[in-house]
């Protein structure tokens, strides 16, 4: 926005007599102040963030856990995180896998680090009844060129090398649209690595909080259902700090949704978004939705 000065010095350049060029520059003083409040208004009403609505593996319910298809599902649903799981091959890829072997997502067998690269992307995966699909093994540069732009990614750390993770989030631009979930030696490195990436600790009681806070300052922490009490909440939101909740399991349900919403919780993490998406719907929270 121009100044009022540079308003001023035009109107003055123009000529017109200093007592209407002096009207003319208080009235455009006090038009530049409505804007800037209602510039000021609109920044605040984008920093009152919508509650975080995360796919767990991606919406799986539909497709392969981890697969890209549920990664772009997710996308469609207009869903603010992704949460996938990043391990790394034989020959040193970064490729999406939850558990250490590929028994439960593959026809076949074995550790994700006996593998190389090329031999598992020969595999298809199967979906939750453990039918044969039309999807592969995604390599994580894969799901980061699917998300950049569109879902945040919401990493849980299943590998010895941060550093590569982060290299890869860099590349895709993607550092600042990710959280990571890891462990504490892994955070301890990942904040020597790049200070700015957004560790995300498990918070299971006030101690470990207070712990966290000393060692890793997070700008933001996990909590699951199981350790979930609205003290320990207040105590988190006091010290400034925002939470995503696991509602997995028990809590994954309407009921817990509301308790959620009741807490001022920030992001919930979920086996079923459609449900998360409805119950919103239902509980009048059509703001809290993209």
């Amino acid at each position: 926005m121009r100044t009022i000065n540079q308003i001023y010095s035009d109107f003055h350049d123009t000529g017109l007599p200093k007592g209407d060029g002096m009207k003319l520059f208080i009235w455009f003083g006090v038009i530049q102040m409505l804007f800037s409040c209602c510039s000021t208004h609109q920044n605040d009403l984008a920093n009152q963030r919508p509650l975080k609505i995360i796919a767990h593996r991606g919406v799986h319910q539909i497709y392969p856990e981890n697969s890209l298809a549920a990664i772009q599902e997710a996308i469609r649903l207009e869903l603010d995180y992704v949460e996938i799981d990043v391990r790394m091959t034989a020959d040193n890829h970064l490729v999406l896998m939850h558990n250490s072997t590929i028994d439960k997502m593959t026809r076949s067998t074995g550790k994700i680090l006996d593998f190389t690269l090329q031999q598992l992307k020969a595999l298809w995966l199967v979906d939750q009844n453990d039918s044969l699909t039309r999807e592969k093994i995604p390599l994580f540069s894969e799901a980061l060129e699917v998300m950049r732009g569109k879902i945040g990614v919401y990493v849980d750390l299943k590998t010895d090398d941060p550093a590569a993770v982060i290299a890869e989030l860099d590349r895709y631009e993607m550092l600042e649209n990710a959280v990571i979930y890891a462990g504490l030696e892994q955070f301890l490195e990942i904040k020597k690595i790049n200070p700015s990436v957004k560790i995300m600790p498990e918070i299971e009681n006030e101690k470990v909080f207070e712990a966290a806070m000393q060692s890793l300052e997070p700008p933001i922490v996990a909590m699951s259902w199981d350790n979930f009490s609205d003290s320990l909440a207040n105590k988190i939101h006091a010290a400034g700090i925002p939470i995503f909740l696991d509602i997995l399991g028990k809590g994954d349900n309407p009921d817990g949704v509301r308790k959620a919403l009741a807490a001022g919780i920030e992001g919930i993490q979920t086996d079923d978004p459609v449900m998360v998406l409805q119950t919103l719907r239902s509980e009048n929270k059509t703001t809290l939705i993209k």
